[in-house]
């Protein structure tokens, strides 16, 4: 199968490229994705970068997010079937609860390979179907730029209609915020250095008093992406309501340095994705 290789973390952009690797079996309670699209965080470009403090493995497929359908299942298998539109969750070894203490030996494109390739193998407790009115190139952009806002927002802060959240910036996390907080009816702040990405999100700009930070005693939580079981929760979530992702460039499979490079830009605003097949 082709994929994209990385030799050692912070090898650069330039030193992804494309390789052919064995055909895959799946093993007990694992399946076979045939992958359609991937898409990038601002974790994957830290990686090539090697700014990215998770353990990354040596000639590495990366990227974590991916989606596709499944083609083969192992012994044992239960929760999917062949013909299922899947996304891989960003841990594959993270089901529901609190995470595992070796949570990020299992991360898709760090501690395990990633999706960049035509087929990947996934646990069954590493998958999540997406939902029906998303194409696979929008249900790609869900595993960790998604998960992370849902684990943020609902899990943690457990926010409810009429209370308010800040989002930085104009990426991929916090365009998804500001999806989630209008669906929510949570009212949405969002910061950015740029005057029209403002305007393409929340209207025209204005300023931030980081007083009433201090004058809340606001806290800050580090988040951890999320477990299979919160993947699931907002993929119903966004069955229920219809909303889709914000894409902003597709690149071809033979142009995945290039989608590195429009990331490393800044230039994007939402989610850059690789049409695999």
């Amino acid at each position: 199968m082709r994929a994209y290789q990385l030799p050692k973390g912070g090898a650069g952009i330039d030193a992804l490229i494309k390789v052919e690797r064995p055909d895959l079996k799946p093993a007990y309670r694992q399946v076979v994705v045939k992958v359609k699209a991937c898409s990038l965080n601002f974790r994957d470009l830290g990686i090539v970068r090697g700014t990215c403090r998770m353990p990354v493995r040596e000639n590495l497929i990366p990227l974590s997010d991916g989606a596709g359908e499944v083609i083969e299942v192992g012994p044992g298998v239960a929760r999917v079937k062949v013909g299922d539109r899947v996304a891989g969750c960003f841990f594959q070894r993270w089901a529901g609860g609190e995470a595992p203490a070796d949570v990020h030996a299992s991360a898709l494109g760090g501690g395990i390979d990633g999706m960049l390739a035509e087929y990947a193998v996934l646990e069954e407790d590493g998958v999540v179907k997406i939902p029906a009115h998303l194409s696979l190139e929008e249900g790609a952009t869900l595993p960790c730029a998604g998960v992370t806002v849902w684990n943020a927002m609902m899990e943690h802060a457990k926010l409810v209609a009429g209370q308010t959240v800040l989002l930085q910036g104009t990426g991929g996390v916090s365009i998804f915020g500001l999806q989630l907080a209008r669906m929510m009816g949570i009212q949405m702040i969002i910061t950015s250095s740029s005057d029209d990405k403002i305007a393409r999100a929340s209207g025209p700009a204005t300023e931030l008093n980081p007083g009433l930070i201090f004058a809340r005693r606001a806290n800050v939580q580090g988040i951890s992406v999320g477990s299979m079981q919160m993947f699931e929760a907002m993929s119903r979530a966004i069955a229920a309501s219809g909303i889709k992702p914000v894409i902003d460039k597709v690149f071809p499979f033979d142009e995945a340095q290039a989608a590195y490079r429009h990331m490393a830009s800044g230039a994007h605003f939402g989610k850059i994705v690789i049409r695999v097949a």
